[in-house]
């Protein structure tokens, strides 16, 4: 078979076209712009983390700024020590570690803190008489430093704080009193309370247990409560000095402490004056701030209120109390929190029908009230009489309805959303 033949070609290998220069120089330019838009895009990105990162550490301080404001508001009804509160808060959070940039921007611009007060939450008025809430506001701008492309950006904040809504459904740091109560709340739309439950709020009244008291409304006017974490007389004992920091709710029925352990309750009680009784620890639990009490209050035979000459000098919450020592705010002269408001109680209220001195239940539990004590509790025999006001609110913790309110029942300080500002 005849071979095919093989021949060379002529023509050279093909080769891949070089491109012009001109179109080097539009890629070198093309990738110039790109890799400019990327770190105008890596540098718009870190910064707005950068800017979010102080507005929010910004945020946080004033929210911490607002709260303080409004504990010391609602414990003191001073608008200008609520204004200082706020204010000092404000700059020990700035000096705490990891704020010295923001603390040294706020510093460098200056700082233009404003601190407003209202009756209402919805529409907030900075005019109204009676604030009960508090509006914080950083309104200056807040440069920050030079990070890559963004220079001098404004980082604000605002908060609103103030009483929560009754804390209706629920309670905590209680004490193992139930005062016994009628189904029965007459409050206007702004919350006060003309009657609570059968009781009027800063009226002087005695919660009254007697042995063998077997009245309508059970022993006295008055239940003790067995709380979960323990019963008998020494957890009454504690529990009444303020070593219970559970929670109990409406929801379900309270059982009663059998006994009239009048013991135990004057010596729990007591120890918020002073008096130490029985095996409790002073340190522990410390006598309120102000134990001063002139003459005290006592029964007439006919069971009528012996109440002496001076008792609006010592005894008045509103007037009085808060306004201890003379010329200051209870709240701006405490030492310390193991001593405020040590004299300010948080207690059920509910049916006491048909229960005795023995084992009960108590069902319904209507809600929870604020009681002022007036004085050391006084023994009288085999009676333990327990002088006192429901006050108009006092802070706590637990779960509440949907109406703000200033009645006698507890509340707790929180915030709120700014009605004037989408942000906040």
């Amino acid at each position: 078979m005849q071979q095919p033949e093989h021949r060379t070609s002529d023509h050279k290998p093909l080769s891949r076209a070089q491109p012009p220069r001109r179109q080097r120089g539009i890629i070198v330019v093309a990738t110039t712009v790109a890799m400019f838009a990327l770190l105008m895009v890596a540098g718009y990105s870190i910064n707005s983390g950068h800017i979010l990162l102080n507005k929010t550490r910004l945020q946080n301080i004033v929210d911490t700024a607002a709260l303080t404001a409004a504990k010391v508001l609602d414990q003191s009804k001073d608008t200008l020590q609520a204004e200082q509160a706020g204010f000092q808060s404000l700059l020990t959070n700035l000096a705490a570690s990891g704020y010295e940039e923001l603390a040294a921007s706020i510093n460098n611009s200056g700082i233009a803190f404003i601190a407003e007060f209202s009756n209402t939450l919805v529409p907030f008025d900075p005019i109204s008489a009676a604030p009960r809430f508090v509006r914080i506001s950083l309104s200056a701008n807040v440069p920050l430093s030079d990070f890559l492309l963004v220079t001098n950006k404004a980082v604000n904040a605002t908060a609103v704080s103030g009483p929560s809504p009754i804390l209706a459904g629920s309670a905590c740091d209680i004490v193992p009193l139930m005062a016994c109560g009628e189904n029965e709340l007459v409050c206007d739309d702004d919350g006060v309370c003309s009657n609570y439950y059968g009781y009027s709020p800063n009226d002087i009244i005695v919660m009254k247990m007697a042995a063998g008291d077997e009245s309508e409304v059970g022993a006295g006017n008055f239940q003790l409560i067995r709380l979960p974490d323990g019963q008998g007389g020494a957890a009454v004992r504690e529990n009444l000095a303020g070593g219970y920091s559970e929670c109990i709710t409406t929801s379900e029925p309270l059982e009663t402490e059998p006994g009239n352990s009048v013991g135990p309750v004057v010596q729990g009680i007591n120890m918020r004056f002073g008096s130490a009784g029985g095996p409790l620890d002073a340190d522990t639990y410390q006598a309120d701030h102000v134990t001063d009490i002139g003459d005290t209050i006592s029964l007439n035979d006919d069971g009528s209120l012996n109440i002496p000459d001076d008792i609006f000098d010592y005894y008045d919450y509103d007037n009085k109390y808060q306004t201890y020592p003379v010329g200051q705010t209870y709240a701006s002269s405490c030492p310390g929190s193991g001593q405020c408001y040590r004299r300010k109680l948080t207690i059920a209220i509910g049916q006491c029908d048909g229960t005795t001195n023995g084992q009960g239940t108590i069902d319904p539990v209507y809600g929870f009230g604020c009681f002022f004590l007036l004085q050391p509790v006084q023994q009288k025999g085999t009676e333990a009489q327990i002088f006192g006001q429901f006050v108009q609110g006092c802070t706590n913790y637990g779960s509440f309805t949907q109406t703000p309110g200033v009645g006698p029942a507890p509340t707790r300080i929180i915030l709120y959303k700014n009605p004037d500002s989408v942000d906040a």
